[in-house]
């Protein structure tokens, strides 16, 4: 094993969860995603793109920790109790984006039979991106992987 592999167990084991934190490429902004969701407490792992580093890693703990009280987020639904003063929203985010994206996780549970969601925040009008409106800006930092069929 190597060390990220190790700190990726000790946290879930310690905690219930991983944080990993991505930096921005070119055509990709930075973005966090859960790791252990899924095995601790039979949650979908979280994605989010966009935000500061450390503020989608505040708020993934966040919603990990409501995970492991026992809450269950649905698609397509505003929560208010995950960001301070506004909403959030997930929707499914697709198995044909995690050996992309979703590295860690797949190392972790040497498959991909796990379901992932994305986490996405609203521009400062509240908007998502699939809203008409949307700060552009707010849309560029979240690529909007889901769509409806």
């Amino acid at each position: 094993m190597n060390n990220r592999t190790d700190r990726v167990r000790a946290d879930i084991a310690a905690f219930g969860w991983h944080v990993v934190k991505v930096l921005g490429e070119s055509d990709l902004p930075e973005f966090a995603y859960t790791v252990g969701l899924t095995n601790s407490y039979a949650h979908p792992e979280v994605i989010m793109f966009g935000a500061p580093l450390d503020f989608m890693h505040k708020t993934l703990n966040v919603i990990g920790s409501a995970a492991k009280g026992g809450a269950r987020f649905e698609t397509g639904r505003p929560y208010s109790s995950i960001i301070k003063g506004f909403d959030c929203c997930f929707q499914e985010f697709p198995k044909n984006q995690y050996s992309a994206l979703l590295g860690c996780a797949l190392g972790f549970y040497e498959h991909d039979n796990f379901s992932a969601l994305q986490c996405f925040w609203p521009d400062a009008a509240g908007l998502f991106p699939w809203d008409p409106g949307a700060d552009r800006d707010c849309v560029a930092l979240q690529p909007y992987f889901y769509r409806e069929a």
